[in-house]
């Protein structure tokens, strides 16, 4: 993840927890207001729905799961 610094040209401000603004190849990037880079999508939209998401589930914890798997196929190939 890359940080950088909230100026106050940044575009708006959701919540009063994250900003969104639009990269140069059209994408949308959200950043915290440390400026750490949270999601990038396709659309704005997109974009502020997944933050706020994301930052549910951080706040929540979601994060933490209770079962583990593992990806290895047993047998003869």
């Amino acid at each position: 993840m890359t940080k950088r610094e909230v100026t106050e040209t940044c575009a708006h401000m959701y919540d009063d927890a994250f900003n969104v603004d639009k990269t140069r190849l059209g994408l949308y990037t959200s950043y915290n207001i440390e400026g750490r880079e949270l999601v990038t999508a396709l659309t704005e939209e997109q974009c502020v729905f997944s933050t706020r998401w994301l930052l549910k589930q951080r706040q929540e914890e979601f994060t933490k799961t209770e079962n583990t798997y593992n990806g290895m196929v047993e047998g003869k190939l």
